[in-house]
């Protein structure tokens, strides 16, 4: 199973996409327009970038190569929770949960649910401790869904950069995603 997943904090994220050039570079036509109708263009412009990320970290997870093209991601939605992101000829099925506060999306290469999805609010706004308390947690979290200790499993990356999760120095096949932005983090596998 691969899963990737992003977080967004509608509270503390800028405004700018409001920019023309901004939702010209970031997304399609079809992407602008249903942004530009929908009731709350805010919550539509992160939903729709929040399926683009989780559906790039699962490609990228797939694939190891990076780029940087969101409009090659191409969104469809099909209801309040769930659309499909293509790319190229790859397709990952989404969820969104959309609160007041935040946007949070994961997206898989099948239509089953996530083992586990975690959201957390935070006081820390320092994004090195954003990230170390996410891994803490994602670890916290596979000690009990694997009945190993939380001194043997770490979060590393890769040679190409992806984070991976390991048993002392064994590399594990566990797909999993971590994401942070303002006040949220959150973490699935």
């Amino acid at each position: 199973m691969i899963i990737g997943n992003d977080i967004v904090d509608l509270k503390t994220i800028s405004a700018k996409w409001q920019c023309p050039r901004v939702l010209e570079k970031l997304f399609t036509l079809e992407e602008q327009s249903l942004i530009l109708s929908s009731k709350d263009p805010h919550q539509s412009f992160w939903r729709l970038w929040s399926m683009k990320e989780a559906a790039y970290k699962a490609h990228l997870q797939q694939f190891q190569v990076r780029f940087f093209n969101p409009r090659r991601l191409k969104c469809q939605i099909f209801n309040e929770t769930n659309g499909i992101v293509s790319i190229d000829d790859k397709h990952y099925y989404t969820n969104s949960s959309t609160t007041e506060d935040y946007v949070h999306t994961y997206a898989k290469i099948d239509k089953s649910f996530s083992k586990s999805i975690e959201v957390y609010q935070s006081d820390e706004t320092n994004h090195w401790q954003q990230s170390f308390c996410i891994r803490k947690m994602l670890i916290s979290s596979l000690s009990r869904t694997l009945g190993i200790t939380k001194c043997r499993l770490s979060v590393q990356k890769n040679i190409n950069g992806i984070p991976t999760i390991y048993n002392r120095e064994v590399p594990l096949n566990i797909s999993f995603s971590l994401s942070h932005c303002g006040r949220f983090l959150a973490f699935t596998y």
